[in-house]
């Protein structure tokens, strides 16, 4: 909340805003806007009436709204209930949109929130399912630079990680390069039964050290 949420939404100095879409909670605290009274007696409230948690989106005095998005590879109709208010997280003053998002196939409901005032349900579909199309690039990127065993979700141990990997990776690319000039290519490992054809001798090499390594 004070990380991410609040720097986005009410950033410091000349910063630009940056509208937010995510998942929510089940049981996220949701309010009605506060009602300003002609006669106000007391404090005047920060918060408006409660509005039922998104588990509890039956009660919610909103229809269901049928759409279509492009989900997991192709488009997918679903159906969603959209409801403005405010959240507990970005705070009593900052409006927000919430769905629920039923689609087909899936069993459970999807609850979302943004901060963009204008976007549609299927627009805010598209971009939270944009983000696993990211996660898919990462996956597959990871294998390619090295970086299957790195467990890392802040930027300093992914520097020094990554650099390790590389020279790991440079000196098996070495090790196999001397192996094939001083026993020939193909000649100092034996193919596996499954794929007799292949000629990865990089890959034979990295998993000897990785054997090795293991012992």
């Amino acid at each position: 909340m004070d990380t991410v949420i609040r720097p986005c939404l009410e950033p410091a100095g000349d910063q630009r805003r940056i509208e937010i879409v995510t998942r929510l909670r089940v049981d996220a605290r949701l309010y009605h806007p506060v009602v300003v009274k002609t006669r106000p007696k007391g404090r005047r409230p920060v918060w408006g009436p409660r509005i039922p948690t998104p588990q509890h989106h039956v009660y919610w005095p909103v229809s269901w709204q049928q759409s279509r998005a492009w989900v997991y590879g192709r488009r997918r109709a679903f159906r969603s209930q959209q409801l403005r208010c405010r959240w507990a997280v970005s705070g009593p003053q900052l409006p927000v949109q919430v769905f629920i998002v039923e689609m087909a196939g899936d069993e459970e409901p999807w609850c979302l929130v943004t901060s963009a005032p204008d976007l549609s349900a299927a627009q805010v579909v598209d971009a939270s399912t944009a983000r696993f199309r990211q996660e898919s690039g990462f996956r597959d990127h990871k294998p390619r630079l090295g970086m299957e065993e790195c467990r890392a979700w802040t930027k300093e141990p992914i520097l020094p990680t990554f650099q390790v990997q590389r020279i790991a990776l440079t000196l098996v690319h070495v090790l196999h390069a001397r192996l094939d000039q001083a026993w020939g290519a193909g000649t100092w490992w034996p193919k596996p039964e499954w794929n007799p054809r292949t000629a990865d001798t990089a890959m034979r090499s990295r998993r000897i050290c990785w054997r090795v390594r293991l012992t």
